[in-house]
């Protein structure tokens, strides 16, 4: 005899009495049910899988965002203990505004690189097109 322990429901379903969402299934738009306390150890296995499994990789942007929120912090703290902790909220002000301006200025030289290397394959295309006499 075989038990079923996991109950799939279509949306808009009512959930049955004593069963909690596990996790949603996206390919076949269901919820996947299991016993109350047992769907909570599953959806933690399951979000763990998925994390070791895929490794996610942060993006440029978010990287960048993430290095000019460290580095505002950092230098907000180090002005931090120059001024001494009254002054906290106006040195992270401060940091914050320069990781700010260093952010817009990397922003900056990747659009101006971006479109000098746009305006350069534009100019090669021109090059090599055959020009009417």
């Amino acid at each position: 005899m075989r038990v079923v322990m996991l109950k799939r429901i279509d949306e808009g379903a009512l959930l049955p009495r004593g069963y909690g969402l596990a996790y949603f299934d996206m390919v076949t738009c269901r919820a996947v049910l299991a016993p109350l306390g047992l769907n909570l150890l599953i959806r933690w296995v399951r979000h763990a899988y998925i994390a070791i499994r895929v490794r996610y990789s942060p993006t440029w942007w978010e990287r960048k965002l993430r290095e000019a929120w460290h580095e505002g912090r950092t230098h907000g703290m180090d002005i931090v203990e120059e001024r001494g902790r009254q002054n906290y909220n106006l040195g992270f002000s401060d940091g914050m505004q320069a990781a700010y301006r260093r952010l817009q200025d990397d922003l900056d030289r990747d659009i101006m690189a971006r479109r000098a290397e746009r305006e350069r394959k534009e100019d090669e295309e021109d090059a090599q097109r055959p020009t009417r006499d």
